[in-house]
């Protein structure tokens, strides 16, 4: 549910699909960290894997943003259930030329987050049980592997999460969380066929963070989702920065005090919210 800025987005082309990341001697000014933002996600819904590039050293380091699989120097292996072994290929890739630094002091942490249910094949996610995932980052310092996470994708157990699975599946519709929420036709889809859905308000917010014209926003809806990471990622597109402190404090309460996921969702809703 990572909003991708098209303004240098390409298709996933087969040469970079193809281009191996190269093997680097490991370092240890760097480390990278891989958290789940949930641990029991239903099938059919959105997820995110939060991703971070942390200054393991005494020294304050500059990296740049590049922290992505749509920049081409993240790699997510992951291990489904069944034990297949499958690589998480984004649906778009972004020129990284031009992108911007931040220096991190000793500790500190760079995150961002990866739309894991969605790749360049249609819905990832696509079944239910234990997932494994690991990381790997080609940086300045060399290749950093992140230690491996799991999901257990459960399997619906009500009419409602059935249904949602089926239409959340649909590729237009899993493209549209992707996207930020700027399919109209996508979005009328979600809501004709989930009217009285948690997951359908959350498409009706999506929707809203888009309209110009819209300045009214269902907020509470936020701290409904039982994603506390993917209701951040939503709350920080919309424009008139109006999320309550009491919301984003119930979404912290969702996560781990010093978690990753914590963290994204400070960095996505930042103390002027």
């Amino acid at each position: 549910m990572v909003p991708v800025l098209c303004l240098a987005c390409s298709p996933a082309s087969s040469s970079q699909l193809n281009e191996p990341i190269e093997q680097a001697s490991t370092a240890d000014q760097a480390c990278l960290r891989l958290e789940p933002s949930r641990a029991d996600p239903v099938l059919g819904e959105p997820v995110l894997l939060i991703v971070g590039l942390e200054n393991c050293s005494s020294n304050s380091l500059v990296v740049r943003k590049l922290l992505a699989p749509e920049k081409g120097l993240l790699q997510i292996k992951a291990t489904a259930p069944d034990g297949e072994q499958l690589i998480y290929r984004p649906p778009l890739y972004r020129d990284g030329r031009g992108a911007r630094s931040v220096q991190l002091a000793p500790g500190e942490t760079h995150i961002d987050g990866v739309a894991i249910y969605y790749g360049s094949e249609g819905w990832f996610l696509n079944r239910s049980g234990r997932w494994r995932f690991t990381a790997q980052y080609s940086s300045e310092w060399g290749l950093l592997s992140s230690e491996p996470v799991e999901l257990w994708v459960k399997e619906p157990t009500s009419p409602e999460q059935l249904l949602t699975a089926r239409i959340f599946m649909k590729d237009e519709v899993a493209r549209f969380f992707y996207m930020g929420g700027d399919d109209q036709k996508a979005a009328q889809a979600i809501q004709d066929s989930l009217p009285e859905s948690t997951w359908r308000k959350f498409a009706d917010l999506a929707v809203q963070s888009n309209n110009p014209d819209a300045t009214q926003f269902d907020l509470e809806i936020l701290a409904s989702l039982p994603d506390a990471a993917i209701a951040a990622a939503v709350a920080g597109d919309l424009r008139d920065r109006t999320v309550p402190h009491s919301i984003k404090q119930q979404l912290l309460d969702k996560s781990s005090k010093g978690s990753l996921v914590a963290k994204w969702i400070e960095q996505r809703l930042p103390p002027e919210f």
